[in-house]
Formats: structure tokens, C-alpha cells, sequence
């Protein structure tokens, strides 16, 4: 094809497609926009539109269809923010030629259409077929849809090609010109288009009433979407204490209520009255000390009652306050507390040595409290206004240094007033404080707990590193309001859905904010969590007051399938508009920067006018002159409802656990080091989060050691923007303009897997690890490799140490991780300490239990035992020891029995290591019934007291082979009629092919053993659960002459009626056979909700076997 083709047709058409925008100038659906089978549909502009289209066209001298083309260029570039865009015309059918136009925003509405009028008549030349074309577009790697879809289309008298959304069709008579738009319906919103054809009538009006308008700046939205984009989505005024200080309206609520409790911290309690006076005597004693509006605190206190009390103390002084997070790195608390020019710093004994060189005096409050204790417990005069800082917060900053954000007590006022009211808090609720103090979210757990006369408790340090401390300081402290940074409630709805937890009924609300919320979290949250418990979305950055705009999805009418999880609408008093480049306000479904309004705005930088300037702008859509909008650097766009969608950031910022991050403060941070010439980072998504990865090119010839970089990091910045990994480059590639071309960095090899010195996982442990650490990562691990080298960090290590203790029944310390951060360091520390605590039995502990209680054990041959018991369990009442017995537990390296007799032995001795003696209880789930049946033999022979002998759901030796071929046929048709006849054979099918994979793989296994070659572990443990079935199969039993109970699945269509009659084949073996019929079928009745109903006939078979005498007993 390109032989065809003039070289200069050739050449024009390459940098054109080299040139294509990154997105479509019309959001579509690309997924939809394929194949010759869909629908077109047509929007027709009307008569009046017709009519001034040949008007514009008469008064510029110009070609009708010259103009109809134009304006539609003009408002794809508009759609497009500005950016520049191609579009294609027809010569015919046939052939067809591209207009890519870059306009200047200074540009009158005449001038950017005459440029578009002498672009045409110079490309007409270039004429070429839609095959050439596609040809030319598959060599830039572009397919037919990614072309056409980013392509705004303009053809003749004809349909849009095959695989184009949206195009211009045009008509000209010399009297009349016909316009529509035709679009594909899958692919694109109809509102969406009849928006389009709206723009495009208003745009021609402007253009024929004053062509001299600048395009970026002419109007081409309808008078209805002014009114509502301004005003209808922005009528949110609620009043609130405009003339009040924060610490105003703290004393109003201390005479309400004095003797309420206002904060808890582990016994400690403080009621209000407390808590002011000693907030005054701070106050006084700092305004002793010099203090005056608008100059700054440094606070560096522990999690705390100190460190509230400063907090008030500080604000009521007059003066505002700057945390000090003792966790941040000394380089950075330093920087703080240099750029903030703090006039003194209250800190505590216990952290002075980490309180960096400042001529401010540095007092700890605990040692100098007997001074401070001088003075008077009534509220000082007020000295501050609304007007003046109540606190800055330093953000990360692109320069290399954070930013500190100026907060006025109007906004914290309002602010305050909107959470209170939204969260309907009630003096009895009690709010956790979770946040720590360099995240913003602390502000709001607690002002508006405080102006509520509500209790705000105080966690302690433990409940962020570990589930079940989470859960069981929430229940015990009767939380009613929890407000947690997303990333963590991402890991309370991972702990629900994996570990089975049952969310505390004390809690009304629960606030997310700091990040995207997950649409798949919320669909677990939705059902596992009970209605009452109401959720809201929240977002703000720290500019404009903690949160800005908020959802609430069962008041606002989100459901699942209509994508994202919202971030809402604004806040009381708040203002947001989704604005392009030149702060024009943009429409329904075209994406823009978020720009914020209204009193929790914030003052700007300290120190930093120019950036201060750049991100803090006036407000044009606001009557009031001093009225200003925050740039927030967020891509949104409008739901038709008015709700915001959150789309990402048009910059190199990031989220990372919920803190903002600038990729350019690591990098700028990076470049300091000696042995450092260039870098660049990116933020990767991992499992749902994101990692950073740093690509350094070190100075000329020196041998970087990567992970020198990482610990030189530590000492400079927070945990959470230390880099993952770093990539050691001998240059960073290029794009021909110079610029860093961050597509060309190469992937990063995540983890040993992918090289040759792998090593894989030497026992079950190791096994078990892998697969947790896999999972919760989401790339390859080694047993070698380091949890936090490959992104893993303190709220993974939460969610690792819960699911170890679920899954492995080990209860791993986030510590015991940092001290062992590899799975063959991990495994080790499991071993030691199992063998220190359980020397002799593997038994899995399901539920400890109560000592008063006899154990039950339950045997599943499968090797699942603790999963599949665990709901019975849980039912059977928290008091009822469970113990699992199952082929997983016992050791690889020795040959496992092979006959039922044998495993029925060693069983019996793995219980009684863990109970001398009888009676004893056992349960077998299906095969496991057998070798429970077994056991129950034995131990009668042996002279053993025995208690329940129970078979879940368990055939009798041989039952289902035996039966009559008839009976069998009969049995089959019941469950293809009961299944459905296709899902019943592709399900027999399945079975069929696994059972014939598994028999392969084990046979090869065998051959291996045989031949003294290493078998995974992974093979040598189906080898174990193949041999156990087999035992059971070939397993011939002998009459028991004690007391049976079988519970039976009441959904087993697979049953003929002589064999329920036979008690499943158990009714001659047994001298007293019990039978319990229990919901569900085989495999699903130990599963919740038939769990229930399981565990109250089995706790009622254990009294009635022998009293309930043998199911407690007096304390060991």
C-alpha cells in the first residue's frame, strides 16, 4: 500500500496519526463501538440552525459547508480542554482527507474558522481510501475502533464509517442546508448527543451575533445548564456560627454539658469541664509566653489526651497550630518546623530527642505541667477572629519540600457545622479517633465530636496493625461513628469478606474519605454490612478543609451498575465547578479540573506566594470580589444527576494509603543523593493499590546498591514515599521532543519467580505463605523474597497477620513480620513458635474454646478441615472446643498411611495428645465419616469412653457403587432435573476430566518418587488426598456396637428411597443409628446459613449420647 502513495501523501498522513489525541473528543463507551451490527440513530438540528449556518456562512464569504465543519471543530476543541484534535472530511465515498488543527485560545471565532477553511483546501491533495488509511493507522499499533473513536468525524450525503461513534452529516442545496448528527446508540449516551446538538446551535448563535469572540472563551452551553452547573448544583447554604472561632463554639457546648465525657484514652476519661480548664491553663500560660494571632505552635505529642489539650490550648491562646508527627522522617519534621517559623514547640519527655535543632523553646508538657498548672481554668478573652489560622498542615509538595496550608477558623467553623448536622451527632455518640496527626482527617473526627457534646475515644496504637483488635476495641468501646482513611476501610471490608467477621451492631455510621473508594469493596460492604449502618464517600483535598463534597448512595440513588462510587455533592457553603484550561465552566460528562469554592477554602501556602497564586484563584462565578477557588488538580466530570465522578489527576500527583503524593518532591528528594544524576518515579497499580517504582540513573561511573537508596530515603521522608523498588538505569529514554518517554521504562521484574534463582516453597507452611502473600500483593513471590521490597506496607501487614490467624491458626504480630519480612523467615518463626506451644500434636485449633468443654473432633480427609468446619464451629457457641484432623496437618517427608485402619489410628493419637482423656467427640465429613466410623471402632475395642460419633452426610462403605443400576438412573435424572439438564452434564463432564487430570498427576508423581526425584509439595499433597480416598474406597467396615449419629442432607436428590431407608447404608453396622436431617446438600450444609441448623441438632445429638455430662467438664 505504501508504494501507492505519493511520499508526501505518505509523510502527511504518518504525522497525523503520530498526532492523535489520547482520548476520543466525545466520551464513548469503546467496548461498544464495534461491528456493523449496532444501531445508528440521528439527532436533526432544525430549520432555525440551518438558517444561520448559511447566514455566517454569507457574511464571511465562505462556503457553507466550511463553516458547518469549523464550528464543529471549534467544539470538539473545546470538549477536548483544549488540546489539539484531527478530524476527517469526504471528498466522496471513497476518498477522504484529515484536518488536524492546533487553535490558540486567543483566537477570534472568524480567524479559527478562516484557519480551518485554508487547512482543508491545502489537504485536499492528500485525498486517500478508508483501507489505505486503516493500513496506515494498524502500522502507528492504532486497530479500526481506536482510530475512528478518536477521530471527530465529518462526511457528506453518507453514513460514518463502520467503526466511528459520532460524526457531522451535511447536506448543501444552494438555498438550504440540512445538518444532523449520526451516532451509534450503543456507543453513545442519547442525552449525551442531544447535549452535543445543543452546544453546537449555541455556538453558531455567538459565532453569527459577534464572530470577534475568543474561542476558549465563547459560551456554548444552554441558559438551563448555566442556572444549573452555577447555581441548582451549588444550593447548598446552611447556616452555621459565622462570627464564632472553633474554640468558641468548644466553650458554648462546655456550659450545655460540663460533666459529659468529652475524650477516653484507655481508662482515662475526661469529662468537658476538664478538658477546658486544662486547655486554658495552657492557653493562659502560652499567652504569658508571647504568643499572638496567626503565629504558629509546633505540636509533637503522642496519640493522647496532651495532645487535644494542646490542640484547644493553642487555638484558644490565639495562635494557630502545626502538627509535628513524631512517625515522619527527622528531615522532614526539621523542614516543618523551619519553614513554619513556630514561635515554641509542646511536645512530651519521652520524644525530646527527636525534636529537631530550633531556637523556638521545646516544652514537654507532662514535665512542666506543675508550672502550667499555675494558671487560670477560665476561658481566656478571645483574641482571634474568624479571619485568623486556626492550623496549617504540611502536604507533599513537586518542589521537593512539603507545603503548609493555611486553615482559618471560619472555614473549621463551617466545616464543622456541615459534619455535625450530616452526621446527625447526638450527644450519646461516640466517634473513634483512628487518624493520626499529619493526616487531616483528624480535624474531622474531632471538632465536630467536640461542637456536638458527643465522646470522642481514643484508639490505642494496636487496633491499626491488627483486624481482630480493630474489631474487638470497636465492640468493647461502643463505637457509634467511624471516619477511616479508604485505604484501611478497604481493609475492615477485606477482614469482613475473608474472615467471616460480623460488623459491630453498635455502629450507626461509617465516613471513607482520603482516596478512590473501590466499587467491588462496596458491593462486599453492601452485603455483609446491615442497612441501619449508614456509608458515606467522602472527598476534599487538604485546601479546601478536610472534605468538600460527599455521597451518600442509598439517599443519592447510586446503584452498582452505574459505575464508580461517586465522591457526591458539596459540603454547606461549598461551592465546585468542573472547569477547562481557561476556567470556562464545562457540561454534563466532560471531564475537567475540579476547582472548589466557599468559606473552607484556605488562606494558601505559607511562605509560598507564587504557588499560592497559581492554585488559589478568583472566582468568577461568585458575586463576592474577595470570593477565591481552589485548583485542585483533579480530573472530574458531572453526573447527570449532579453527582461528581472522580476520574484521576492531570498532574504527577498521586494517592498513596490515602496521603497525597508528588511524585516530583521523591524524585527532587532522590536527586540529592551524591550518587544520584537522574531519576523518575511512577505510581503502578498492584491488587487494587498502588506502589511507587523509582528509576535511577546513578553518576557516572559509580555501582548504585539500590537499596542504600531506600534506607537513605527513611531518614528524609514518610513511609508511605519510600519507593517499592528501585530500578537502576544507565539513562532514561527519551520521546524525540527530549522529554522522559515514561511508557518506554521498562517493567520491573517484580520478584525472584521471574528469574532463574527461584525457589519454591519447601513444606505446607511455605506453601500457604505464598499463596496469602500472592493474593494480598497481586505479583509472584519467592520464599526469598521481602514483603515490603515487593510494595508491601503497615496496612498489608494488617490484613497478612489477620489471614494468617484464619487461615493457618497462628497468631503472627505485625512486629514478628518486620522481624521476619520473608516467607522463609516467616515460616520459621510460625514453626518455633507452634513447637513452643504445642510440642507434640498437629492438630488445627478451629475454635479454642472453653477448658469446661469437652473438645469436638472433626476429621475431613479432603485436607480442608479447618475451612469447612469453621462455620459449624462458630454456631456451635464460642464455648465449644473444635479441633481440625486432616491429611494437610501430617508430615510430607513420612509415607501417610494407606489404609483406613491406619489413619484411623493415627488420628486417634493426635487426639488424645490433645485430650488424655475420654469421652471422646469426632465427627467425619463425607469420606472423613468413614474414618470417624473407624476411630469409633477402635476406641471401642481399646476400652476408650466415647461420646459423639458423627457423620456428616457420610455413604456407607461401597453404597453408591452397589446400588442397582436402575436405582442409579433414577438417581442421575432426580439431579439433572434438579440442576438443569446442560449445567448437570457440563458439571459430570468437569468432574470427569479433573478426576482423569488428578489421577495423571499423581501417577506422574508416583513415577518421580520411584525414580528419587524431588516431588512439590503441591504434588506430594494431592498424592496424600488421592491415597486417603482410595483407603476409604477400599475400606470394608465391621460392626459398631455403640451409638451412631448421621445428619443428613435434606437437598441430596442423588438418594434413592431404599437408601435413605438404610440410614445411608450405616442402619445394620451400627447397634443405635440417630438420624438428623439437616437444610442443604452435601457440601454446602456446613456452610452458613444450614451451618446453623447443623450445629444446634449436633450440640443436641452431644447431650443426648451420653448426657450432657460428657459435653462440659470441670476446668483442666
Amino acid at each position: 500500500m505504501s508504494s501507492r502513495l505519493e511520499p508526501t501523501t505518505l509523510h502527511y498522513w504518518q504525522a497525523r496519526l503520530r498526532n492523535l489525541p489520547l482520548e476520543p473528543p466525545v466520551p464513548h463507551d469503546s467496548d461498544s463501538t464495534s461491528g456493523a451490527a449496532q444501531s445508528w440513530a440521528t439527532v436533526n438540528f432544525g430549520e432555525d440552525t440551518s438558517l444561520q449556518l448559511l447566514r455566517l456562512a454569507a457574511a464571511l464569504a465562505v462556503d457553507v459547508d466550511d463553516v458547518a465543519i469549523g464550528l464543529w471543530l471549534l467544539l470538539l476543541w473545546r470538549y477536548r480542554v483544549q488540546a489539539p484534535l484531527v478530524c476527517c472530511t469526504y471528498v466522496d465515498q471513497s476518498q477522504q482527507f484529515p484536518l488536524q488543527v492546533r487553535f490558540e485560545p486567543d483566537t477570534s471565532i472568524a480567524q479559527a474558522l478562516q484557519r480551518v477553511i485554508s487547512e482543508r483546501h491545502q489537504s485536499t491533495d492528500m485525498a486517500l481510501s478508508p483501507t489505505d488509511l486503516l493500513t496506515l493507522a494498524q502500522q502507528q499499533n492504532l486497530d479500526a475502533m481506536d482510530l475512528w473513536g478518536r477521530i471527530g468525524y465529518v462526511v457528506g450525503d453518507f453514513d460514518l464509517p463502520v467503526d466511528s461513534p459520532l460524526g457531522l452529516l451535511l447536506q448543501i442545496q444552494p438555498t438550504q442546508a440540512e445538518i444532523r448528527l449520526q451516532y451509534r446508540s450503543e456507543g453513545i449516551a442519547p442525552a449525551m448527543v442531544s447535549r452535543l446538538a445543543q452546544h453546537y446551535a449555541v455556538l453558531l448563535a455567538a459565532a453569527v451575533g459577534d464572530g470577534e469572540q475568543s474561542i476558549a472563551t465563547v459560551n456554548y452551553l444552554t441558559a438551563s445548564e448555566l442556572d444549573q452547573l452555577r447555581h441548582q448544583w451549588n444550593s447548598s447554604p446552611q447556616d452555621y456560627p459565622r462570627t464564632w472561632t472553633i474554640h468558641d463554639w468548644f466553650e458554648y457546648r462546655v456550659t450545655q454539658n460540663p460533666q459529659a465525657i468529652a475524650l477516653i484514652d484507655g481508662d482515662q476519661a475526661v469529662t468537658y469541664e476538664e478538658l477546658n480548664a486544662r486547655s486554658n491553663q495552657l492557653a493562659h500560660y502560652l499567652r504569658n509566653l508571647g504568643v499572638q494571632p496567626d503565629q504558629l505552635v509546633g505540636v509533637a505529642l503522642d496519640r493522647s489526651i496532651n495532645l487535644f489539650v494542646a490542640f484547644l490550648g493553642v487555638l484558644k491562646s490565639g495562635a494557630a497550630y502545626v502538627s509535628l508527627d513524631p512517625s515522619y522522617a527527622q528531615e522532614r519534621r526539621a523542614y516543618t518546623l523551619n519553614d513554619a517559623q513556630a514561635q515554641l514547640v509542646l511536645t512530651q519527655e519521652s520524644l525530646l530527642s527527636l525534636i529537631p535543632q530550633t531556637a523556638a523553646p521545646v516544652i514537654p508538657l507532662d514535665r512542666d505541667w506543675s508550672v502550667i498548672d499555675q494558671y487560670s481554668p477560665n476561658n481566656p478573652v478571645a483574641v482571634a477572629t474568624p479571619d485568623n489560622l486556626a492550623y496549617v498542615l504540611y502536604t507533599s509538595g513537586s518542589t521537593g519540600n512539603p507545603k503548609g496550608v493555611m486553615i482559618q477558623h471560619g472555614g473549621l467553623v463551617n466545616h464543622a457545622a456541615a459534619v455535625a448536622r450530616e452526621f446527625a451527632i447526638q450527644p450519646n455518640d461516640r466517634m473513634l479517633q483512628f487518624c493520626n496527626i499529619g493526616f487531616d482527617i483528624i480535624v474531622e473526627e474531632l471538632y465536630p465530636t467536640l461542637v456536638s457534646g458527643a465522646t470522642l475515644v481514643l484508639r490505642p496504637e494496636s487496633i491499626a496493625s491488627s483486624m481482630r483488635d480493630f474489631w474487638d476495641f470497636v465492640e468493647r468501646q461502643k463505637i457509634t461513628l467511624l471516619d477511616l482513611p479508604t485505604a484501611f476501610w478497604h481493609e475492615v471490608v477485606n477482614s469482613l469478606v475473608t474472615c467471616d467477621r460480623v460488623f459491630p451492631k453498635s455502629v450507626r455510621l461509617v465516613c471513607v474519605g482520603g482516596e478512590k473508594a473501590s466499587r467491588t469493596a462496596y458491593a462486599q460492604w453492601k452485603e455483609r454490612v446491615a442497612p441501619q449502618v449508614r456509608w458515606l464517600n467522602t472527598y476534599g483535598p487538604t485546601e479546601t478543609t478536610v472534605s468538600a463534597t460527599w455521597c451518600d448512595p442509598d439517599k443519592d440513588g447510586y446503584t452498582l451498575d452505574m459505575g464508580e462510587v461517586p465522591i457526591g455533592l458539596p459540603l454547606a457553603n461549598y461551592e465546585v465547578y468542573v472547569l477547562d484550561e481557561r476556567q470556562q465552566l464545562l457540561p454534563v460528562g466532560i471531564p475537567g479540573e475540579l476547582c472548589i469554592g466557599g468559606p473552607g477554602v484556605a488562606r494558601g501556602y505559607l511562605n509560598l506566594p507564587e504557588k499560592t497564586a497559581e492554585r488559589f484563584i478568583a472566582n468568577p462565578f461568585n458575586a463576592d470580589p474577595q470570593a477565591r477557588l481552589y485548583r485542585t488538580g483533579d480530573v472530574v466530570q458531572f453526573c447527570p444527576d449532579g453527582m461528581l465522578e472522580f476520574i484521576g489527576r492531570s498532574d504527577f500527583q498521586v494517592k498513596i494509603r490515602g496521603f497525597r503524593v508528588e511524585l516530583g518532591e521523591i524524585e527532587a528528594k532522590l536527586e540529592e543523593h551524591p550518587q544520584v544524576r537522574q531519576t523518575v518515579l511512577l505510581a503502578q497499580e498492584r491488587a487494587n493499590r498502588k506502589v511507587l517504582i523509582a528509576y535511577v540513573v546513578p553518576q557516572v561511573g559509580v555501582n548504585l546498591d539500590a537499596k542504600d537508596l531506600g534506607h537513605w530515603l527513611q531518614e528524609r521522608l514518610p513511609n508511605y514515599m519510600i519507593p517499592s523498588q528501585f530500578i537502576v538505569l544507565d539513562a532514561l529514554p527519551l520521546t524525540p521532543n527530549g522529554k522522559v518517554d515514561r511508557k518506554a521504562l521498562p517493567e520491573p521484574a517484580i520478584s525472584s519467580r521471574e528469574t532463574a534463582g527461584f525457589q519454591p516453597p519447601a513444606d505446607a507452611l511455605e506453601m500457604s505463605l505464598v499463596r496469602l502473600w500472592e493474593e494480598i500483593l497481586g505479583v509472584p513471590v519467592d520464599v526469598t523474597d521481602n514483603f515490603f521490597e515487593l510494595g508491601g506496607h503497615s496496612l498489608l501487614v494488617v490484613r497478612l497477620c489477620d489471614q494468617i490467624e484464619q487461615t493457618l491458626h497462628s497468631r503472627v504480630s505485625p512486629m514478628a513480620l518486620f522481624r521476619s519480612p520473608t516467607i522463609q523467615q516467616l515460616a520459621r518463626q510460625i514453626r518455633q513458635d507452634v513447637t513452643e506451644n504445642d510440642a507434640q500434636s498437629s492438630a488445627v485449633v478451629i475454635q479454642a474454646g472453653a477448658e469446661t468443654h469437652y473438645p469436638l473432633f472433626a476429621i475431613h480427609v479432603l485436607g480442608e478441615g479447618g475451612r469447612f468446619f469453621r462455620p459449624l464451629a462458630q454456631n456451635m457457641g464460642l464455648e465449644q472446643p473444635v479441633y481440625g484432623l486432616a491429611a494437610q496437618m501430617m508430615d510430607t517427608d513420612t509415607a501417610p498411611p494407606n489404609r483406613v485402619e491406619d489413619l484411623a489410628a493415627f488420628y486417634i493419637n493426635e487426639m488424645q495428645l490433645i485430650q488424655s482423656e475420654g469421652p471422646y467427640h469426632i465427627v467425619g465429613m463425607s469420606y472423613g465419616g468413614i474414618i470417624a466410623y473407624e476411630m469409633a471402632r477402635q476406641m471401642e475395642r481399646l476400652g476408650l469412653p466415647i461420646g459423639l460419633v458423627g457423620l456428616l452426610d457420610t455413604y456407607g462403605p461401597n453404597q453408591i457403587e452397589n446400588l442397582p443400576s436402575g436405582d442409579r438412573l433414577k438417581a442421575h435424572w432426580r439431579s439433572a432435573c434438579a440442576q438443569g439438564r446442560r449445567r448437570y452434564l457440563k458439571h459430570k463432564i468437569r468432574s470427569a476430566i479433573n478426576r482423569r487430570t488428578e489421577k495423571l498427576h499423581c501417577a506422574y508423581g508416583g513415577l518421580r518418587q520411584k525414580m528419587g526425584r524431588q516431588v512439590s509439595y503441591e504434588l506430594q499433597y494431592k498424592m496424600i488426598i488421592a491415597e486417603n480416598v482410595r483407603a476409604a474406597d477400599a475400606y470394608h467396615p465391621g460392626p459398631f456396637g455403640g451409638r451412631l449419629s448421621l445428619f443428613r442432607a435434606t437437598d441430596a436428590v442423588f438418594y434413592p428411597p431404599a437408601y435413605l431407608e438404610s440410614g445411608l447404608g450405616w442402619r445394620n453396622l451400627a447397634g443405635q443409628l440417630d438420624i438428623y436431617d439437616v437444610p442443604g446438600c452435601h457440601m454446602t450444609m456446613v456452610e452458613e446459613p444450614q451451618a446453623q441448623s447443623l450445629a444446634g441438632e449436633m450440640c443436641r445429638a452431644m447431650s443426648q449420647v451420653a448426657g450432657s455430662s460428657q459435653t462440659s467438664r470441670a476446668p483442666r
